[in-house]
């Protein structure tokens, strides 16, 4: 018997891979899986596994509707995001329940002005959005730093985030970000220290160049 956690994260070779092992009808295999937590198609995952593993003949579905991970708030906005688009008539219901708090959410769309940015010039022009709409909020005084988190998927984006957040005025505390010695600013200072003590360092003149 086998069981396969984030099945949605699978690709196509690993599902034949799996019918190989255990036979057309997979039925001594528990896919488990999110459809709407599918985010590695770029490396070729096949969210569609977990419609064709469902569609098997014999396959019994058991949906999971209690989260013990979030409060109710958080599991309702993620509800409201993706409802419209997977066709979700309820949300998850939460273990623990609710927060008991505010939940406020920004949304940003951005219009096309047919200019061309990379992706840090983008990067930059988002995190001075965010930190002018906090800095907004904040000055009207109906949210405290305390009700407002900054998510980031790398922590190695974090500090153009700070710095927007630093000029705007916004007290904040980092949390899971980089470390002191991988920043980049001071990634560069010690490459520079490196090649005057070796010149010859190749690795230092990489980043210094």
């Amino acid at each position: 018997h086998c069981i396969v956690d984030e099945y949605q994260d699978t690709d196509v070779a690993q599902h034949r891979f799996l019918q190989a092992v255990f036979g057309e009808s997979l039925e001594r295999v528990i896919a488990v899986g999110d459809v709407r937590q599918s985010i590695y198609a770029f490396r070729g995952a096949h969210p569609e596994n977990m419609d064709e593993f469902a569609a098997l003949s014999g396959c019994v579905p058991f949906r999971l509707t209690e989260s013990r991970r979030s409060r109710q708030e958080i599991l309702d906005f993620a509800h409201r995001v993706i409802a419209d688009d997977r066709g979700d008539e309820d949300p998850l219901r939460a273990h623990r329940g609710q927060a008991g708090a505010n939940v406020v959410a920004v949304a940003s769309m951005w219009q096309a002005d047919g200019v061309a940015r990379n992706a840090a010039e983008q990067r930059r022009i988002e995190a001075a959005w965010v930190a002018g709409q906090i800095a907004s909020r904040l000055s009207r005084g109906d949210l405290h730093p305390r009700d407002i988190a900054v998510l980031l998927r790398y922590k190695t984006n974090t500090q153009i985030y700070t710095d927007a957040l630093m000029r705007a005025g916004v007290p904040f505390q980092l949390t899971g970000g980089v470390g002191f010695y991988d920043a980049p600013e001071v990634l560069d200072a010690l490459a520079w220290l490196r090649l005057m003590a070796d010149p010859l360092d190749s690795h230092a003149a990489a980043r210094v160049v």
